[in-house]
């Protein structure tokens, strides 16, 4: 109850990720220690998120404008280039975790680009078969507006109320290996599967899709595939 309090009744610290990192490098040079590396345009890890959150601030956190690279493609891309340890660095985007104690990130979001001409630049920067973005680009093609999404880890939440130490304790179906049977419909397989065959686009569905079709999600250590086929280590 008191670390439920503690979020209710604290004010979030905005964060922008440049700056996160500037602590995060601080510390190190005072003899901090992480497992993984930590420099700008990397990707923060979980130990990363909770020393900002549980040792740093001892708040909830809202990063914001994490590097363009690392974020996915339709993410709207920042006016203005950050400046890190007095150099200036590549570009970010208007994307935002929100990081609370014990979790690391439980939400995620970001402002989406709604220029057709500026999406179609960034998925041929990226090397993303064009032939496989139709569907999106239609979304933009006839006109769009200024918009932005976000999506809740329901489980992460329900472990942060809760307490448990493991997310497996809080899902609600089993959890042993190869009982899932029905998780991969028919009509994964014959729609989706044939557009995820490079791993860019496991990154899309996992963004943009898996908040609103959670039936999408799939682990190969749960669900019997079909013979030959592998799911990509991102979507595990």
């Amino acid at each position: 109850l008191e670390r439920l309090q503690n979020v209710v009744n604290t004010e979030f610290i905005r964060l922008p990720y440049t700056q996160g990192i500037e602590i995060l490098q601080k510390a190190i040079a005072q003899g901090k220690q992480f497992e993984f590396p930590c420099n700008w345009g990397d990707d923060l890890a979980s130990e990363h998120e909770r020393y900002l959150v549980e040792e740093y601030f001892k708040k909830p956190v809202i990063m914001t404008n994490y590097p363009k690279d690392i974020k996915a493609f339709y993410m709207k891309i920042d006016e203005e280039k950050p400046v890190c340890n007095g150099k200036v660095m590549n570009d970010t985007v208007q994307g935002t975790d929100v990081l609370f104690p014990q979790i690391g990130e439980i939400i995620g979001g970001s402002v989406r680009e709604e220029n057709n001409d500026k999406l179609i630049a960034e998925i041929k920067r990226r090397n993303i078969p064009m032939k496989d973005m139709w569907w999106y680009l239609d979304t933009r093609k006839y006109g769009s507006c200024p918009h932005a999404g976000f999506g809740l880890g329901f489980e992460r939440l329900i472990l942060f109320v809760t307490g448990m130490q493991n997310i497996r304790d809080v899902i609600p179906f089993p959890r042993t290996p190869n009982n899932a049977e029905f998780w991969l419909t028919p009509t994964y397989f014959l729609f989706y599967f044939p557009f995820m065959k490079t791993p860019q686009n496991w990154q899309l569905l996992d963004s943009e899709y898996l908040f609103r079709y959670p039936w999408l999600t799939a682990r190969r250590d749960h669900v019997r595939l079909p013979s030959g086929v592998e799911i990509p280590e991102y979507f595990v």
